[in-house]
């Protein structure tokens, strides 16, 4: 590799953008209460403690775990896609 392909390369990996999705915190509460669902049924779901743990998720004042959204998404009918905003 000459010196000329080697800082393209290193151009290419500092052009990489993260990008961080946010999860819809209103649209995983309203799918609950459309189907009915507890807190504590989540909790459960989930295998969290208690249903206040959960609550504060649903809150935003702690996260999902990645390892819980399929979980939740299963129990909520809804698909990954779905769960995150459109920002």
């Amino acid at each position: 590799m000459t010196k000329s392909n080697r800082s393209d390369n290193i151009n290419i990996v500092e052009r990489k953008v993260l990008i961080i999705k946010k999860i819809d915190l209103k649209k995983i509460k309203t799918a609950r209460t459309k189907q009915r669902l507890t807190l504590q049924d989540l909790a459960d779901s989930l295998n969290l403690s208690h249903r206040s743990v959960y609550a504060l998720k649903e809150q935003g004042k702690r996260s999902f775990k990645v390892d819980e959204l399929p979980t939740l998404c299963r129990v909520l009918h809804l698909t990954l896609d779905e769960i995150y905003t459109k920002e």
